[in-house]
């Protein structure tokens, strides 16, 4: 994630330290849809930095689980899925312009039953 945080930071660099032509000064229509984009970036890297928080309270609930019970979450389904959504978050942050892709769907049932029980 910092290596992501530091590209934005140092392709901000590059850019403010550029001299612009009269055709790239910012209107104020593109200088509001530049703010809202980074906004945006930033409002996605603290998602990343929530899902930490998330993963050591599922981290907790996993080891409350009763052994041996039929019926059970899918603690690594859960974690599997997270970590599809947070490649999908870096993806687009490590991107200067991010071009639309297809993911897999997520499963989004962590109920499991043990047919053994």
């Amino acid at each position: 994630m910092m290596r992501g945080i530091r590209a934005v930071i140092a392709s901000g660099l590059v850019l403010a330290a550029a001299p612009l032509r009269a055709e790239e000064m910012p209107t104020p229509d593109s200088a509001a849809a530049q703010r809202s984009a980074e906004a945006e970036r930033e409002a996605l890297a603290r998602a990343l930095q929530e899902f930490q928080a998330i993963e050591r309270l599922i981290a907790d609930a996993e080891a409350r689980r009763l052994s041996g019970a039929r019926i059970y979450f899918d603690y690594d389904a859960l974690r599997a899925e997270l970590t599809q959504v947070k490649l999908g978050i870096r993806q687009y942050l490590d991107e200067r312009r991010p071009q639309p892709r297809t993911f897999e769907p997520l499963e989004a049932s962590y109920v499991v039953v043990d047919p053994a029980q």
